[in-house]
């Protein structure tokens, strides 16, 4: 209904309308209230305690229902500057508001030019989202997600549009920044953020509680194994987007870093993360990661290297178990086609090295065997294990390279206060079996410590064999081959005496058969 018309002066007027759909499912009424002032001169037109309330229910809204009510104090049309302005517009539901203000939009008959002041007053979003019918997958944090405000300003046209000075508060964490669309086809993203710091693992499912189970592989050649479950692939081959995000401070996987450096450029399929930074455990990560999506399966390669960590509180925080301690330097230069684990793993090529520093591993005692090699040598008991068991190490270095998911090792070096070392080996990461030997030469702690290097320790070296998978690796020192080569040596040794002591027998026989030959 409209009231009556007079120029310059409000009337009155309510709409309701009715809705029934089947494709999509959407049914129910919009109503409309408000003021209507008509200026001819421009003309103008002018809209006071506007509201408009959507009452629908169907399949297509979130939660099947939408119920709230669109407000603006006052909005304003002039046709012949073909523009509008609005000091306020705000949805409100329940739990729930959204304001722009001080909106502005030119060439509004043409193309269109906006602006507008963005605010979104703190909710709660799980509270919204169950009621909303939107399923959340389950948190290691029951209380996370219970808190989020944003401010920003808008900025747009038809070409393009921005979301600027971008402030978004989650719980404990704060986003700042710019986001921008240069372009809405193709979509092309651009963006600078900023989050102050987020413990990411209070939004991840919680840790599995009961024993492992693995899911079953796909079969090789597969979809699924080729490019992992859930991929969107389309969405990356079309992704336009280049940015920069920072964190301050990041918990995730249990793991602790801080100014966190994430550039991102993608664009024909083509996926690039670099150079990433951060620091963490007292050291430095950096990184190259490339994803190529462009053919049937992606592919993806690594340049990654971390410097000297401290590698027992990382593996602590990431495992529960700090297998090894000390200063490490990892680096690995790795492809692989496909993002599914497995997959991934059975295509993985290229090199790693290691670099361990002033350290300890640990369920691995060397002075234990070295003991029990003596006592063997003795005919003495067998020393029992001790309760923690771990063999300290001065320098750990070597390298391997990877073949389809093989890694192997030729050059470990070891060396440690009263030993050095040698190893080589296979671990096929796709089985996680491992077949890898330790060749270990015993010195004195004084030679250890002078940097006496394996070559020139004269003494048999005693092979350690570990034998097994990843969880359950059989470690078995080779005492027999040591000992047959002691023997061997021994024998060979009074072997040479008993020579040397022959030959001197018979040079004094001989000296003697001279002397008592009368020459002429």
């Amino acid at each position: 209904t409209v009231g009556r018309v007079t120029p310059g002066r409000p009337f009155p007027i309510t709409a309701r309308i009715g809705i029934e759909s089947h494709a999509p499912d959407l049914r129910g009424t919009v109503s409309l209230n408000s003021k209507v002032t008509y200026e001819p001169v421009g003309p103008q037109i002018r809209l006071t305690d506007l509201e408009i309330k959507p009452e629908l229910n169907g399949k297509a809204l979130p939660g099947e229902r939408l119920a709230g009510r669109l407000v603006s104090p006052k909005l304003g049309i002039d046709l012949q500057a073909d523009r509008l302005d609005s000091p306020r517009l705000q949805w409100r539901q329940t739990d729930f508001a959204l304001a722009l203000l001080d909106i502005s939009v030119k060439n509004l008959r043409s193309a269109p030019d906006y602006r507008a002041r963005l605010e979104v007053p703190a909710f709660d979003p799980r509270k919204l989202l169950n009621r909303l019918a939107v399923s959340l997958p389950p948190m290691a944090d029951r209380t996370a997600l219970a808190s989020l405000t944003l401010t920003g300003d808008i900025r747009g046209n038809t070409r393009r549009a921005a979301l600027q000075q971008i402030r978004l508060t989650l719980d404990d964490s704060t986003l700042t920044g710019d986001i921008t669309l240069e372009s809405f086809t193709p979509l092309a993203l651009r963006y600078a953020l900023a989050l102050d710091g987020i413990d990411a693992d209070r939004y991840l499912p919680p840790p599995a509680t009961g024993p492992a189970s693995k899911a079953p592989a796909p079969p090789a050649g597969t979809a699924t194994a080729a490019t992992g479950e859930g991929l969107p692939l389309d969405f990356l081959r079309r992704l336009d987007a280049k940015g920069l995000l920072t964190i301050g401070r990041l918990k995730a996987m249990n793991l602790r870093s801080e100014r966190i450096r994430i550039p991102l450029a993608a664009r024909g399929g083509r996926i690039r993360l670099a150079p990433l930074a951060a620091y963490l455990y007292q050291g430095t990560y950096a990184g190259d990661i490339r994803l190529d999506v462009t053919g049937p399966e992606p592919r993806i390669r690594l340049d990654e290297r971390l410097q000297d960590v401290q590698i027992g509180p990382l593996l602590a925080d990431l495992t529960g178990d700090d297998k090894i301690r000390g200063t490490a330097t990892l680096s690995a230069k790795l492809a692989a086609d496909g993002l599914d684990p497995r997959a991934f793993r059975r295509t993985l090529n290229g090199t790693a090295r290691f670099d361990f520093r002033d350290g300890a591993v640990k369920g691995f005692d060397l002075v234990r065997i070295e003991q029990e090699l003596r006592a063997r040598l003795k005919g003495q008991p067998v020393p029992q294990k001790a309760g923690d068991e771990r063999t300290a190490f001065s320098r750990i270095t070597g390298s391997a390279r990877i073949t389809n998911g093989l890694a192997r090792n030729d050059d470990l070096r070891a060396a440690l206060p009263h030993a050095r070392a040698i190893g080589a080996g296979v671990a096929d990461l796709v089985s996680e079996k491992v077949d890898y030997t330790l060749k270990v030469k015993f010195t004195s702690e004084v030679a250890g410590q002078s940097g006496t290097p394996y070559e020139k320790i004269d003494k048999p070296p005693l092979p350690i064999h570990f034998r097994g998978t990843f969880g359950k690796l059989d470690i078995r020192p080779d005492f027999e081959t040591v000992l047959k080569e002691l023997a061997r040596r021994e024998l060979k040794k009074k072997e040479a005496e008993v020579k040397g002591r022959a030959r001197k027998e018979l040079e004094k026989k001989a000296g003697e058969l001279l002397k008592g030959l009368k020459l002429p």
